[in-house]
């Protein structure tokens, strides 16, 4: 790698014992070794079909692509729509209280598995450069862009999230710290003013930004008050100026005729569901060290058990900050985090950080050289670990699924389905609705809606006899039914 001198302007060492004036590798050949390994990491998934994985891409993001594609995105006022999961008028459109920026960024990409993923696929190699931007000033150059390297190939960053929200608040937050970093060092105001564009973007992204920005506080350099007073400033101001655009959009959207807020009472069951009906804790710790492995590879993981320890000693302040970056959404969305493994891709960092440092400690007892093999092996074993999870997940199933269902509805029929893995993203029929397995109010409400003439075909996948929505199914088994072979031996079928 060729040496030149840092991009960070010269400075004293931190009160984290962080050294913001190093000179080493160019980031620029950095960059581009991180755009190879990005390159040869997502060709292998990134136009795959939607997989049992990518819940997100394939119910929300691709299926509201899909819709201001058809009908315009300023016809629809830049609301994410999916318009075959219908809602009871108490709950309304839930995602009007989501801010709506990553799907955005993916509507001006396009509406192929491809084009959905490009932009986190995207981020998540600038997301690499802005950890190894952060971690250089703590550990040698080498160490800190294997870092930077193994994110990309994570499970959780490198592939679950590049078709939700995590990759790109993640790339967000690592480089608002490292702006403001270099903001701390030389007081320039082209750092200022770069992080308080991102501080603003921020909220636009995802809500869970602000994580990232209290973990920002954890990094001011207290020994230079001025400075870190005008960043914090800056920044703050930047952050409410982002999250009121999300108000103003929201608030123009709700004047749209077919849009209906959702309630006080909607809006708190769902709150109370992901913060206040939290598990045990030692259920919560066990399930979210299990989730943690599984998103960022065991070789990392294990290697962050090495690390994690150094990391505390050496830099406290960066470990605090990543934590409560990392591990803050989990723990406040504890209930919520527990059901979407991708939850726990915010905390990839803090892992990558641990393995780095991990590393470094080992360095010291068997020399750089097999220190950095071991890394490079550790990285061969996380990008296995994905291609393997790939692999296994990536299925033609819910294409398939969703085909039978719109052949069914040229039938005549309204088709409803209960199947999580009908992704929305692959029917094209305004007659194809996926149904929660609580709602026989909304069921009711679209069979009295429609021609009896025309009929209803359900494909119930998860219904069982002995459950309140199969007793309540029961009551349709006297009516003519639509009969056909199951999916599979848990299917159940009736009109």
């Amino acid at each position: 790698m060729p040496s030149a001198s840092s991009p960070i302007a010269a400075g004293a060492p931190s009160s984290d014992g962080a050294t913001p004036g190093l000179g080493g590798w160019d980031w620029r050949w950095v960059l581009v070794a991180y755009v190879l390994v990005g390159v040869a990491f997502h060709a292998m998934h990134i136009d795959s079909s939607v997989g049992f994985d990518e819940m997100n891409l394939g119910e929300y993001f691709g299926p509201s692509v899909q819709t201001w594609n058809r009908f315009g995105f300023f016809e629809l006022r830049g609301i994410p729509f999916w318009l075959h999961y219908p809602r009871s008028p108490e709950t309304g459109f839930q995602y009007l209280n989501h801010p709506p920026g990553v799907f955005w960024i993916m509507n001006a990409f396009g509406t192929s598995e491809l084009a959905l993923r490009l932009p986190g696929a995207i981020a998540s190699i600038v997301g690499a450069l802005g950890m190894f931007d952060v971690m250089r000033r703590r550990m040698p150059d080498p160490f800190a862009a294997l870092a930077g390297a193994t994110m990309i190939v994570c499970t959780g960053y490198g592939v679950l999230s590049i078709g939700s929200y995590e990759t790109m608040v993640v790339c967000a937050g690592l480089w608002l710290w490292s702006l403001a970093e270099r903001a701390q060092a030389d007081g320039a105001w082209r750092w200022r003013v770069a992080a308080a564009v991102l501080a603003f973007l921020g909220p636009v992204l995802d809500w869970q930004f602000g994580f990232w920005g209290f973990g920002l506080v954890w990094l001011l350099d207290w020994r230079r008050p001025r400075r870190w007073l005008l960043l914090l400033t800056i920044c703050g101001a930047a952050t409410v100026a982002g999250a009121g655009l999300v108000l103003l959009w929201r608030s123009w959207a709700l004047q749209a005729p077919f849009v209906n807020a959702p309630s006080d009472v909607a809006i708190g069951s769902i709150f109370e569901s992901a913060t206040e009906a939290r598990p045990g804790f030692a259920h919560w710790l066990g399930q979210a060290i299990t989730l943690l492995a599984f998103v960022v590879g065991p070789a990392v993981a294990w290697l962050a058990c090495a690390g994690l320890p150094w990391l505390v000693w050496r830099h406290p302040k960066l470990a605090a900050a990543l934590v409560v970056a990392g591990i803050g959404p989990v723990a406040t969305f504890a209930h919520h985090a527990l059901d979407h493994a991708i939850f726990y891709t915010l905390a990839t960092p803090l892992v990558v950080a641990s393995s780095a440092f991990g590393l470094v400690a080992l360095a010291r007892v068997v020399g750089v050289r097999i220190a950095m093999s071991i890394g490079i092996l550790v990285l061969g074993a996380t990008w296995w670990s994905s291609h393997r999870h790939v692999s296994a997940s990536r299925t033609d199933l819910p294409r398939e699924v969703a085909h039978q269902l719109v052949e069914r509805s040229k039938d005549g029929c309204v088709t409803l389905s209960d199947f999580e893995y009908v992704f929305l993203y692959y029917v094209d029929s305004p007659t194809v609705f996926t149904m929660p397995l609580s709602a026989p109010d909304v069921v009711d409400a679209i069979r009295s809606s429609v021609d009896a003439t025309r009929g209803v075909w359900f494909l119930w996948w998860k219904a069982k006899p002995d459950s309140p929505l199969g007793r309540y199914l029961a009551g349709f088994e006297s009516e003519p039914a639509r009969f056909d072979a199951p999916l599979s031996s848990g299917a159940r079928e009736g009109g």
